[in-house]
C-alpha cells in the first residue's frame, strides 16, 4: 500500500494497480499473494463495482483453497456466498439433509445440454454459477458434503441456464463423481458422456472448459485403473 502511495496513485487507480499486480502474481505461481492483492482490492473504500468485488473475492477464494489456505478461503468464501445470494448450511446434517433433497430433484432432470437459441445470462447469474464452481472444486478435498451441495447446486442452475459451456462442465463433473462413486459400475456412462461432449464445437473451442472436461475424463481412466489411457487422454 506505501508503495502505492508514492506513486501519486488516487484511490481507485491504487485499486486497478493492486489488480493487475494480483493477476502477474497468479500467472508466476505465487498465489497466495494474488490473493492477498485480491482481497485489498475487493475491500477498496471507492472505485470498483459490486460485481469487480465480487469476481476479485472469487478469484481470492480460487487462489487459498488451491493453496491449501483453507481456513482463510473458506473465511473468503463465506464473504463471497451472500452476494451472489448464497450461503453455507449450518452443519454436517443440515448439509446433508439439503444434499438429499437436492439430488432428488436433480434426478428428475435430464443432463443434456442445451440446443436451440439461448437466452444471454446477466452478469449476476454468471457470477453466481462462477461461485458454485468455485466452492465445489475447493472444498471437495477438504469438506467433500459441503462440496456434493455446492456441485448439486451449479449442475441445476447450469442445466437451467442455457449456457453451453457452463452446463457442459457441470455435467462433465457429474460423470466424474459418478466413476469416483461406482467405479467400473459408472463405466459405460461416463465414456458415452465425456465422448459427447468432447466432440462438441463450442467446447472444443473453449480452451478452458476443453481442458476441464479432458481432465476429468482422465481422471476416470485413472481411477478405472486405465493409466496408459490417462496419460494420453490428459
Amino acid at each position: 500500500a506505501a508503495v502505492l502511495a508514492l506513486g501519486g496513485l488516487t484511490p481507485a487507480e491504487a485499486t486497478r494497480v493492486r489488480v493487475r499486480l494480483a493477476q502477474s502474481l497468479a500467472d508466476s505461481g505465487q498465489l497466495y499473494a494474488a490473493a492477498g492483492m485480491y482481497r485489498e482490492a475487493a475491500a477498496a473504500p471507492e472505485g470498483p463495482t459490486a460485481a469487480e468485488r465480487t469476481e476479485w473475492l472469487r478469484l481470492a477464494t480460487v487462489h487459498l483453497l488451491a493453496t491449501g489456505h483453507h481456513d482463510e478461503g473458506r473465511a473468503t468464501l463465506e464473504v463471497l456466498l451472500p452476494r451472489v445470494g448464497l450461503k453455507m448450511t449450518g452443519g454436517a446434517a443440515s448439509t446433508i439433509v439439503r444434499l438429499l433433497g437436492a439430488r432428488a430433484l436433480l434426478k428428475l432432470r435430464k443432463l443434456e445440454l442445451p440446443r436451440g437459441t439461448r437466452p444471454r445470462l446477466s452478469e449476476a447469474e454468471v457470477q453466481r454459477l462462477d461461485v458454485c464452481w468455485t466452492a465445489t472444486r475447493g472444498l471437495i478435498y477438504v469438506d467433500g458434503i459441503s462440496s456434493a451441495l455446492f456441485h448439486a447446486r451449479h449442475l441445476d442452475l447450469a442445466l437451467s441456464s442455457g449456457d453451453l459451456l457452463r452446463a457442459a462442465r457441470a455435467i462433465a463433473f457429474e460423470a466424474y463423481l459418478g466413476v469416483l462413486t461406482a467405479g467400473d459400475g459408472a463405466d459405460a456412462h461416463s465414456r458415452a458422456v465425456f465422448t459427447a461432449l468432447l466432440a462438441e464445437p463450442e467446447v472444443q473451442a473453449d480452451a478452458y472448459t476443453f481442458g476441464m472436461i479432458t481432465q476429468f475424463w482422465a481422471s476416470c481412466q485413472y481411477m478405472l485403473c486405465r493409466f496408459t489411457d490417462g496419460v494420453r487422454d490428459s
